[in-house]
């Protein structure tokens, strides 16, 4: 799908280079994690998948990747997209990725 396609701090890789660099964190304990996640939202849909989510990548020791759906390089950016961006950097400080595709 988006393979060839993947940049890690600023540099194109391929998925198994990506997949190594997922691979390198430590987390903090889930619980924790989801506190920090909930902060600004008024709902969180499916929070027990969110939640079992967050569980096995604790469990395995690799990173959640969460992706945008829309293209950050568009010219019909608004600040509403904002929230999804400060929601995605709330995932990155948590140690976790987040994923845009570009075009």
């Amino acid at each position: 799908m988006l393979d060839g396609k993947f940049k890690i701090e600023g540099r194109p890789c391929d998925s198994n280079e990506l997949k190594d660099f997922m691979a390198q964190t430590k987390f903090k304990p889930v619980e924790e994690q989801l506190a920090y996640l909930k902060k600004g939202v008024a709902e969180i849909i499916r929070e027990e998948d969110l939640k079992s989510k967050l569980e096995q990548s604790a469990k395995t020791g690799s990173r959640f990747a969460c992706t945008s759906v829309w293209n950050p390089t568009a010219p019909d950016i608004h600040l509403g997209h904002t929230v999804v961006l400060r929601k995605l950097k709330h995932f990155q400080d948590l140690g976790h990725t987040a994923i845009f595709p570009h075009r």
